[in-house]
């Protein structure tokens, strides 16, 4: 029997940037989508990606009914993209598809305007930890960068490594990029050559 039930597609999105693929997902949604006469509906899930990977451990997303494991996951991850781009092969299923990895290879989210982010891409070709650090380095600001003269000095904003996980994953993924490899250790994210590095990211 041919059901008419809608299809519902499940998206886990970062915390960052779930206000804009939920305004995404409204607007899909009211075009009134179909496949083989049933009707796409979008539904998202916000989540940070320690959350997600313990909701997966614990089979509350795999053994749900109602839920199951989600259609497709929101983020943005250079480290991953050039792992696989070296190895031609997805670094998360080289050590079996759901064990752990280093958070360093973890999925990351950018949130950015895209009128900035047109800037950086131009100036630097591709967003990631390198590119962040010269413009916040810029001493220019905005404008030695190719941007609005308005938009004053660069900004990066991260929640605070001492007091929020999301923060404390964003240093060791900067630190991944920092030493090129994702075995990150406690010397090597208290080195002052790191920190001094880090702080010129973080300053303003």
């Amino acid at each position: 029997m041919v059901s008419n039930a809608p299809l519902e597609v499940r998206v886990v999105t970062a915390l960052a940037v779930e206000p804009w693929v939920t305004e995404a997902a409204k607007n899909y949604n009211a075009g009134d989508h179909k496949l083989e006469g049933r009707r796409i509906e979008v539904t998202i899930l916000p989540m940070d990606g320690l959350s997600a990977l313990a909701h997966y451990d614990s089979a509350s997303l795999r053994n749900c009914p109602r839920r199951g494991f989600p259609t497709a996951v929101t983020s943005s991850s250079w480290r991953t993209r050039r792992k696989r781009t070296k190895q031609g092969r997805d670094v998360f299923l080289t050590d079996g598809e759901y064990r752990a990895k280093p958070i360093a290879l973890s999925l990351f989210a950018w949130g950015i305007y895209q009128s900035r982010a047109v800037v950086l891409e131009k100036k630097f070709g591709e967003v990631n930890w390198k590119t962040l650090h010269d413009a916040a380095t810029a001493k220019g600001g905005w404008p030695e960068l190719g941007g609005d003269p308005q938009w004053g000095f660069f900004k990066l904003v991260v929640p605070n490594p001492r007091k929020n996980v999301g923060g404390l994953a964003a240093m060791v993924a900067a630190a991944g990029e920092y030493y090129d490899r994702p075995d990150i250790s406690t010397a090597d994210a208290t080195d002052p050559k790191f920190q001094a590095w880090l702080k010129e990211l973080m300053a303003r």
